[in-house]
């Protein structure tokens, strides 16, 4: 996209490479997991973030190919690292970037696999999508330097169209409560309506965000 600076760039596909890198750790693809490794830690060294993808994370990642729980605690404690250094450092629009791309993979892949095998569950998971949509479109606009996010914006809006055609209702139960253990079970459900139509609009846009800002 032409209003995207390089910085910007990198920021989004360093969101959309972690979340394909840890993808790819959970069902342990280790050629894929090493191709996304480098392509992370090329885009950190450009970004400043070599603390959180340092050698001794590399060393440990490549020792863990086989432990599926372990490569994924240590993909998400460098991101956990490189965000706080980020904000840290006064780089929140950095980290918000990074977030958002990390949020439209992870949305590209989902709405992928339900186009190919449909189940509730997912579609449930797509609808609840909506309020981390709405929080990443305000993020993007607390932190739109120079009006560098304007693009991106204009295309999370169009989802948020769609999006916002989402039915969702709610039913309240009375909460059970255990006394002896000291807890309390909610009991309210929630109910997520997509109209077909409207779930298609969803995976076609997400794709189109998508193919616009990877690189």
């Amino acid at each position: 996209m032409s209003g995207y600076s390089s910085i910007s760039s990198q920021d989004l596909n360093l969101g959309v490479y972690g979340t394909d890198l840890g993808y790819v750790s959970l069902y342990n693809e280790n050629t894929y997991s090493i191709k996304y490794l480098a392509a992370v830690q090329k885009m950190t060294e450009k970004l400043g973030l070599t603390g959180a993808f340092d050698k001794a994370f590399l060393d440990r990642f490549r020792d863990q190919l086989s432990n599926q729980d372990s490569l994924m605690y240590l993909v998400s404690d460098a991101f956990k690292k490189g965000d706080l250094f980020l904000k840290n450092s006064n780089r929140k629009s950095d980290a918000a970037l990074i977030l958002a791309g990390g949020w439209i993979e992870s949305m590209y892949i989902s709405s992928e696999i339900n186009m190919q095998k449909s189940t509730p569950r997912i579609v449930e998971r797509i609808g609840e999508q909506q309020w981390t949509l709405n929080s990443i479109i305000d993020l993007l606009s607390e932190y739109n330097e120079s009006g560098k996010n304007d693009d991106l914006i204009g295309d999370l809006k169009d989802l948020q169209f769609y999006f916002d055609k989402i039915e969702f209702k709610y039913t309240f139960n009375e909460p059970t409560t255990d006394v002896e253990n000291k807890t309390t079970m909610l009991n309210h459900k929630l109910e997520i309506k997509i109209d077909t139509d409207i779930l298609n609009q969803i995976s076609m846009k997400i794709r189109s965000i998508r193919q616009n800002i990877k690189i």
